[in-house]
């Protein structure tokens, strides 16, 4: 059981690219995000959250978290979401990677421990959306939405993430790829 890490999943994006709510788009017969709740699940992540603006989600049965500051990205969900956490530790996923697993997390919880925040990284491509944020993080985090900087990238530099390099044993391309248009969705490597 995974009692002291709190399980979040960014669902709040515009999906402007997919042309629909992109969490809820069918992927192998279920909404994508329910792969990532799933792998959560698996995980045995006990409280896991949901931060999206559209009510679809409640569905999920997990609480949803409405963006605290509106149109301000991924920072935005993170920042809303690690306000309404009880844990110092928590998983952060962004809803559209419907092939994250559970050696993956495993592999970078086990990998991060005293920094503020710890982000994947495989085949030296990093993914800030695989990640794990601390709340000592939190008023770094609060300080970048206040001076407009809204870049996932520099807000990880001023937490001092951690890059966790992914071996190949532990996962693959298809574990990282992300579906963001619907012809990714079609040509998905599910």
């Amino acid at each position: 059981m995974m009692n002291d890490v709190t399980g979040i999943i960014l669902a709040g994006g515009r999906s402007s690219r997919m042309g629909t709510e992109k969490g809820l788009v069918s992927v192998g017969g279920n909404p994508m995000i329910s792969h990532v709740i799933q792998t959560l699940e698996k995980l045995g992540v006990k409280s896991i959250k949901i931060c999206a603006n559209d009510e679809r989600y409640e569905q999920f049965n997990y609480p949803v978290i409405k963006d605290l500051v509106k149109g301000k990205g991924p920072i935005g969900g993170i920042y809303s979401a690690l306000v309404e956490s009880t844990t110092d530790k928590n998983v952060i996923l962004s809803c559209d990677i419907p092939n994250i697993s559970v050696d993956i997390l495993q592999y970078l919880l086990e990998n991060s421990e005293d920094e503020l925040a710890a982000i994947s990284s495989f085949e030296k491509k990093t993914h800030p959306l695989i990640g794990v944020y601390k709340l000592g993080g939190l008023s770094i985090i609060k300080e970048c939405l206040e001076n407009d900087q809204l870049r996932l990238i520099d807000m990880c530099e001023k937490l001092d993430a951690s890059i966790v390099e992914i071996p190949g044993s532990v996962g693959s391309d298809r574990h990282f790829f992300n579906l963001n248009t619907p012809e990714e969705l079609e040509n998905s490597m599910l």
